[in-house]
């Protein structure tokens, strides 16, 4: 297994806001400097620096609430100590950014991530104040500040029923705002009823509809990476299908997978507690399968080949196996959310099947339609997704 030399740091799991499908337990615990410190310098020797790169990704809670304390001193010590081969970047939901803050994340080589379902009507629904006022308002110029000095800002939403009738809106809302990547993924933890399901799936037509025009009229579309990622997907079962292989891809073991703890990535939560994966830093103890050591005492390597044992020695399962085109390749969603919504890490939610069935759906639908089109624009982007 590879050194672990990237991490997600939960700096604080308190938050600013209370969004409807929150993963994190927001509660009361805070990373001193100190501990924060340690973390880096910790990933700084696993990397055997210079030679490789280690990385931090500020996470929470909502990470800009420990700006003056731990964010900015530690983004300062990494920067005079390592210099910029130490990636850094912060997932945030925006609220308390500013143009000043934003300048010195500019420019001391700090990605962001920006949290954000939408325009204002899903995100004041989706992503609340505790008190229940709507955030929209407070992070759109934050955000179209943000977009000025990171071009490639990623609009990353969480897809819930109840506001999932707005998806395409919020898709070319994100564009009107100077977008031009959008990412999304549905909330697995609460339930998407039949009629919900059906409305999420001509959403995705509607989207489809637009890529397949836009194409056709020479016009790039705004990027949705779930249904980019479905086109490699296209690919990669049909090869499986030709060769008769079923889920010998390297993405289907333990060694690939996120969330497992076997790769380079892993969270440390407030304490210095070291898991496989950031969803379980407020979730979970030291009694956990995912907990795999502490910046005291290093990696316990005996948990981790642990978990990863257990991950390999049972086949993924999800709804339908054996219907699911993706079963050939199934690589078994995320881990975490596996344990999280069905107690195995091995059962994929059923929501997550479905998702992946509908864009692969999608994504057929496109590329059966373009290809008839003999679209030329089209058919330079689907070799550019046959050359890798």
């Amino acid at each position: 297994m590879l050194p672990i030399t990237a991490a997600m740091l939960s700096v604080t799991h308190k938050c600013n806001l209370a969004c409807k499908y929150c993963f994190v337990n927001q509660c009361p615990e805070d990373m001193t400097f100190d501990t924060a410190k340690k973390a880096a310098d910790w990933l700084a020797a696993n990397a055997n620096y210079p030679d490789n790169i280690p990385e931090i990704n500020f996470f929470g809670g909502e990470p800009l609430l420990r700006w003056d304390d731990v964010v900015k001193p530690l983004i300062s010590y990494i920067r005079c100590t390592y210099r910029y081969p130490y990636k850094l970047s912060m997932t945030t939901n925006g609220v308390l950014l500013t143009e000043d803050k934003l300048r010195y994340l500019k420019k001391m080589d700090v990605g962001i991530l920006i949290s954000i379902d939408g325009s204002k009507e899903t995100q004041d629904y989706n992503r609340p104040f505790h008190n229940g006022n709507g955030s929209f308002d407070v992070i759109e110029p934050n955000i179209l500040t943000a977009i000025e000095l990171y071009p490639a800002l990623v609009f990353r939403m969480t897809l819930i029923p109840d506001t999932c009738h707005n998806f395409m809106s919020n898709v070319m809302y994100a564009q009107s705002i100077g977008y031009n990547r959008v990412f999304a993924m549905p909330n697995v933890f609460e339930e998407w009823t039949e009629e919900k399901r059906e409305v999420m799936r001509k959403q995705l037509r509607i989207y489809s509809e637009y890529y397949i025009a836009s194409y056709k009229k020479g016009v790039i579309p705004i990027d949705f990476n779930p249904l980019e990622n479905a086109f490699k997907d296209i690919l990669l079962i049909n090869q499986a299908i030709d060769s008769e292989q079923y889920r010998t891809n390297a993405r289907c073991k333990a060694c690939n997978q996120c969330g497992i703890g076997a790769t380079k990535f892993a969270a440390i939560d407030p304490l210095g507690d070291i898991y496989s994966c950031q969803e379980l830093t407020s979730t979970m103890n030291r009694d956990s399968i995912f907990y795999i050591g502490n910046l005291t005492d290093g990696i316990y390597e005996e948990r981790r080949e642990a978990l990863t044992s257990l991950y390999n020695a049972i086949a993924v399962s999800g709804a339908n196996c054996a219907e699911c085109k993706y079963d050939v390749i199934c690589d078994g969603g995320c881990a975490a959310n596996n344990y999280l919504v069905n107690g195995d890490i091995n059962k994929i939610p059923e929501v997550f099947c479905w998702w992946r069935q509908i864009l692969l759906d999608e994504a057929i639908y496109v590329a059966t339609v373009l290809g008839e089109a003999e679209c030329f624009r089209f058919k330079k982007h689907w070799e550019v997704i046959c050359n890798g």
